[in-house]
């Protein structure tokens, strides 16, 4: 995706335009996915702590002057919780 960012951006600068921008926030985890809603308006979603967590990792990368970021959970295993994001 940053790779046709880049390129549509080249064009639409040579033609005057202002280059657009996307940030990514990437989280690993569980999840609940599926259809939600009544039979008359389903809609496709994701929902979860995981969810959340990447949504906030995403709002960082302007601060970070990155494009995507990523924040990977710990082990099951560990009675701790402490994240390791990288951008």
């Amino acid at each position: 995706m940053l790779v046709a960012l880049n390129a549509l951006n080249a064009r639409r600068t040579r033609s005057g335009k202002e280059a657009l921008a996307m940030g990514i926030g990437i989280h690993t985890g569980p999840a609940v996915v599926g259809s939600i809603g009544h039979a008359s308006r389903l809609e496709y979603t994701i929902v979860g702590s995981t969810v959340n967590i990447a949504s906030r990792v995403e709002a960082l990368t302007p601060r970070r002057r990155g494009q995507a970021a990523a924040c990977g959970a710990p082990a099951p295993s560990r009675r701790t919780w402490s994240a390791h994001c990288r951008a």
